[in-house]
Parts: C-alpha cells; sequence; structure tokens
C-alpha cells in the first residue's frame, strides 16, 4: 500500500486535503475578480459598467456558463 500524499490528518483528528504550494494567481499580483460569476482575471480581460452607481468589472466578452 502507498502512503496518502493527497491528504494529512491533524493533531484533532480532522482530515483535510493538502494544499497545492505557490499561488493560483499570475507573478504579477495583478489580479481582479468578476462581479457576476466571481473568477479571478487579469484587468485586460475584464470590461466595466455602471451597478447602482458603482463602476464593477465582469467578464469580456462574457462570463463563461457553469
Amino acid at each position: 500500500m502507498t502512503p496518502d500524499t493527497h491528504t494529512a490528518v491533524r493533531e484533532d483528528g480532522l482530515r483535510f486535503e493538502a494544499k497545492l504550494n505557490g499561488s493560483p494567481f499570475f507573478g504579477s499580483g495583478n489580479m481582479r475578480s468578476c462581479f457576476k460569476c466571481g473568477k479571478h482575471r487579469l484587468p485586460s480581460a475584464l470590461r466595466t459598467f455602471k451597478f447602482m452607481g458603482r463602476q464593477e468589472r465582469v467578464c469580456a466578452p462574457a462570463c463563461e456558463p457553469r
């Protein structure tokens, strides 16, 4: 049997999934989230629209279907 390297057990007995090293964001750290779907994208991949008096960013041209 091979050892489980995907999960780990804490001292209190709870098992959690191992987290990958590094950041999910690109090196620049200049990511923004879409107002509608919440995915993080570069500012060049987002467009702005006015919602209740505020400028919000959404995916350009549209959010991917779920």
